[in-house]
């Protein structure tokens, strides 16, 4: 065996123990299903340079043509400093989606944020128990972006709870993060006109 082989091995081995870890962590996470349409949607990540301002702009831009009322979208992350652009990759992928990042600039969460949103969506369980735990919002107005997607995509393991952050990786990585949120998003649409 080679080292490229030993690498792929590894790598494999690696991922089945996070998943593992996540089948048993993961049975302990639950969040509330929508009860009525939103009439205003937040998503949260980390940083807001990639995953959240990509959800927010392609929400917009999809719930128009699918939402039977208006929505008012945003995003923002749970730890920002001081508004910093979106990295180059995710701009390219973005725009592969007709999506553009260019202009963005990262903008900090805060507490008040939960009094003006109907649902705040977070992308990993990590930042989903922070605002459970650290803000005033209620439990009935946090959702996990990765639980709208179809669960036979992920029915179980890391994927299933968490949608990876692709910063700092290559354009194929930002590529497969957007394919899915934009799957996530479809699944949400599709919850709420069923309301």
């Amino acid at each position: 065996m080679n080292k490229t082989e030993a690498r792929i091995i590894a790598g494999r081995a690696k991922r089945r123990v996070k998943d593992l870890i996540w089948e048993i962590c993961g049975k302990g996470i639950k969040v509330n299903e929508l009860s009525k349409p939103p009439r205003s949607i937040l998503f949260i990540c980390k940083g807001n340079i990639c995953r959240s301002p990509f959800a927010d702009r392609l929400a917009k831009k999809m719930f128009d043509d699918t939402l039977r009322h208006k929505v008012a979208i945003d995003s923002a992350g749970l730890d920002v400093k001081s508004p910093c652009p979106s990295p180059q990759n995710a701009i390219e992928a973005a725009a592969g989606f007709g999506i553009d990042l260019q202009d963005h600039r990262s903008k900090p969460f805060k507490a008040e944020m939960v009094h003006d949103f109907d649902m705040i969506v977070a992308m990993e369980t990590g930042q989903y128990k922070a605002l459970a735990k650290n803000s005033a919002a209620s439990h009935a107005e946090l959702f996990l972006l990765p639980f709208f997607e179809n669960k036979n995509m992920h029915p179980s393991g890391y994927e299933r709870y968490n949608l990876a952050d692709p910063y700092g990786k290559s354009l194929e990585e930002f590529n497969r993060c957007f394919q899915r949120i934009e799957r996530c998003l479809a699944g949400m649409a599709k919850m709420i006109n069923a309301l």
